[in-house]
């Protein structure tokens, strides 16, 4: 009887896997270049557009444009902010549904004499395109991930090393 149940537990889950697997698909499509050819940016989404924050340029400059990329017009906006919005690279960002702003958190600002950790969170608001700084972050790093669920946020990972950072 036990090695009946057995059998059945593995064909059921074995059953289960394959009809996942066959229902996930994953599909690529080329779309337009951004603007300016960047990396080490912070991106988010909010289902409709994909956005783009701060990186570092082609001559490794930290750079505090904001892009936004609409499928339906099929073109990078440029959304960059009157707002103080400090340029960095390696944060993190991910949009808070509520509140239509994406959470920019993390990250390496610097200037040819200081190379400092960005250590505040920043509320960038996609209707009035204005930032706003709400606090500390508790653990401020590079490339650390976050999360945002059921208001609130989780952070973990990331470095606070500063090497090859200049």
């Amino acid at each position: 009887m036990k090695s009946i149940l057995s059998a059945l537990i593995f064909c059921f889950l074995l059953i289960s896997a394959g009809q996942a697997q066959e229902k996930t698909t994953v599909a690529f499509t080329k779309q337009r270049k951004l603007p300016q050819a960047r990396y080490g940016m912070s991106y988010a989404s909010d289902g409709e557009r994909a956005y783009i924050i701060g990186g570092r340029n082609s001559r490794h400059q930290n750079v505090k444009t904001i892009y936004a990329y609409d499928k339906q017009v099929d073109k990078w906006l440029n959304l960059t902010s009157s707002s103080k919005i400090e340029p960095s690279v390696y944060g993190s960002a991910f949009y808070m549904e509520g509140y239509e702003s994406i959470l920019l958190l993390g990250g390496v600002s610097n200037t040819p004499k200081r190379v400092l950790l960005v250590n505040e969170l920043t509320s960038y608001h996609l209707k009035t395109f204005q930032t706003t700084i709400l606090g500390n972050n508790p653990i401020a790093a590079k490339r650390q991930c976050a999360a945002y669920n059921s208001d609130k946020v989780y952070i973990f990972g990331g470095s606070t090393s500063m090497e090859k950072e200049r």
